[in-house]
């Protein structure tokens, strides 16, 4: 059976086609040879990962002459013996050119659209005859690909994408150090700032750090965090054991990480808030006991890896939290101080190019209320890109925070 995919911007209505059952030959029309010599390169990559064997071909066509497309079409329908179009996608006039050679062809073709968000095929012709889905879902790492972009690993290049272990032991940890940060979340990023900006590493142990105690108070002061704040803080991680051997004279103060997970979680600010969501959404359970999210990541370092634009400078950005339910990816920001209004510009402009139509994009900002007036704002413009924001969070009880976290994928 040969599939006719519509080439279409949306990354994910290009995917369907894979997902079929009893799909021989895929063949993408479009109007732009390099786009879909660059898809079928994508695809295939995609197809042999997931060990579907499939042929791949494309055809050029005037998207603005019906007459060209419908052209293409006939050959394509004289040349293969059976074929389905898929109507997911593509420019109205391919659409149109599809309902034309199908109404001279009923023998021979079959239409049907598929909803991504359900993973079901529609029977467009009403001949009772769908085919099944092979597969419902692709990884983070395959849909970004659909987009002709990458995930960049801490494995092959510092300070991108990093894989976390989450032992039992870790997960503690997190929870345990979110609790602390929710009583006081201005005051907490503050701190950890803070402590980036004057720690001295001791001798070659990365874990034993000092600081110069004046300097931290000073800066903390100035930020109107109180003395006795600061020392608690300390005294608190180390009450936990999250640091050790912490000793704090007149000038300076001295510990040691727990290890580097912990030094990782005390030296950004914000990460904690990922690691977080991260720790709860993979924790979901459907009704079956499946994972809620079939995938997931945080600190994600996306290439575009754009082909059309020669001499391009390299463009990355990096989404705190990626999720994927069956085809839907929730890209999430995580903002536990303020939010200004760029992070939604890439926040929406990172989700359409690599989720499309059917991404959701999600801003988590506990503390967004503290920021008066500019929320106001805020939240007007993330309504008008379809930016879901979600405040309180540190608020929440268990049973809200799942049902929160499960409501992003709607």
């Amino acid at each position: 059976m040969t599939i006719v995919e519509f080439y279409d911007s949306d990354p994910i209505e290009n995917a369907v086609s894979l997902l079929l059952e009893g799909a021989e030959k895929i063949i993408y029309i479009g109007y732009n040879s390099k786009q879909l010599k660059r898809v079928i390169e994508d695809y295939s990559e995609i197809a042999s990962n997931k060990g579907v064997l499939v042929e791949f071909d494309s055809k050029t066509a005037n998207r603005n002459d019906l007459l060209s497309i419908t052209t293409v079409l006939e050959s394509v329908v004289e040349a293969e013996k059976e074929c389905v179009f898929d109507l997911s996608g593509g420019d109205d006039l391919y659409l149109v050119a599809a309902g034309i050679v199908y109404e001279r062809n009923k023998d021979k073709v079959q239409l049907h659209r598929f909803n991504v968000r359900n993973g079901k095929l529609s029977d467009c012709d009403a001949d009772g005859n769908i085919l099944k889905t092979s597969f419902k879902e692709l990884s983070l790492n395959e849909i970004i690909r659909c987009s002709g972009g990458r995930i960049i690993y801490d494995t092959e290049e510092p300070l991108t994408t990093h894989i976390w272990d989450f032992t039992p032991d870790f997960v503690s940890d997190v929870e345990v150090l979110w609790g602390l940060c929710t009583k006081n979340n201005r005051y907490w990023n503050m701190m950890i700032s803070s402590i980036g900006q004057n720690t001295v590493y001791k001798n070659d142990d990365l874990l034993s750090i000092e600081i110069n105690y004046n300097a931290l108070e000073n800066s903390l002061n100035n930020k109107g965090v109180n003395d006795n704040y600061v020392k608690e803080f300390f005294k608190k991680l180390s009450s936990c054991g999250f640091i050790k051997d912490l000793v704090i004279t007149e000038h300076t103060l001295s510990y040691k990480y727990k290890n580097n997970d912990i030094k990782e979680c005390l030296s950004k600010a914000g990460l904690l808030l990922e690691l977080f969501i991260m720790i709860k959404a993979t924790a979901l359970k459907n009704e079956d006991g499946s994972p809620y999210y079939t995938d997931a990541l945080t600190g994600v370092m996306i290439d575009w890896n754009d082909e059309e634009i020669e001499d391009r400078r390299p463009v990355r950005n990096e989404i705190d939290v990626l999720l994927v339910k069956g085809l839907v990816p929730v890209f999430v920001s995580c903002k536990n101080g303020e939010v200004e209004v760029d992070e939604l510009y890439k926040l929406s402009t990172v989700a359409n190019r690599f989720g499309g139509k059917c991404a959701k994009k999600v801003v988590v900002a506990p503390s967004i209320d503290e920021m008066g007036k500019k929320a106001e704002y805020i939240a007007e413009r993330a309504n008008e890109m379809g930016i879901k924001i979600i405040k309180d969070f540190d608020e929440f009880t268990d049973g809200k925070l799942n049902s929160v976290l499960k409501n992003l994928y709607c």
